[in-house]
């Protein structure tokens, strides 16, 4: 009970403690291995389960790299999973990425029909589009949603402690991407 009050109290400090005890042993299993994306053998995943690489992006701010943090998507078993890793520790060698630490692992929902994930730059938080996050949306025929209208979950990369948190969609707002 001490500690819940704590954390309610000072639930900034509690948000990574309670993010990792909602993360299944799966989403556990990944946390602090090295992830090479170009040479990826079948003994990376747990036994019995099928995965296949989505791509994967380096987070920034400003078009400017987050020192070596990024998210890289793999589908298993029919769900997706994001890591967000760090390759800070490893030299980059010409354009190839470098391998990089996964610092973190959670499973999206599953899409419904008409939703799609919008990510840093489609969507704002409180005005900020540079925030890293991503984002489930509905947009239907809207060029712009809101909470109240689309936007049904979303996730933040805490670059400070290397977490995936949920985020309130309350004050995220996503926009239609224009064609080039």
């Amino acid at each position: 009970m001490k500690h819940l009050l704590r954390c309610f109290l000072f639930a900034t400090l509690c948000l990574p403690v309670l993010a990792e005890e909602h993360r299944s042993e799966y989403e556990k299993f990944f946390v602090g291995k090295i992830l090479d994306v170009r040479n990826l053998t079948e003994s990376f995943f747990p036994p019995d389960h099928k995965c296949t690489y989505r791509g994967g992006y380096t987070l920034s701010r400003s078009q400017k790299s987050r020192d070596g943090f990024g998210v890289d998507t793999f589908v298993c078993d029919g769900r997706e999973l994001v890591f967000f890793t760090d390759d800070a520790e490893f030299p980059r060698v010409g354009w190839k990425a470098p391998p990089s630490r996964i610092l973190d692992a959670v499973f999206l929902p599953p899409l419904k029909k008409g939703e799609r994930r919008m990510m840093t730059g489609e969507c704002e938080l409180n005005g900020n589009g540079r925030i890293n996050l991503i984002a489930t949306v509905y947009l239907g025929k809207r060029d712009e949603v809101n909470w109240k209208t689309g936007v049904r979950a979303a996730w933040y990369f805490n670059t400070e402690n290397g977490t995936i948190e949920n985020l309130s969609t309350r004050n995220i707002i996503c926009y239609r991407p224009t064609p080039p």
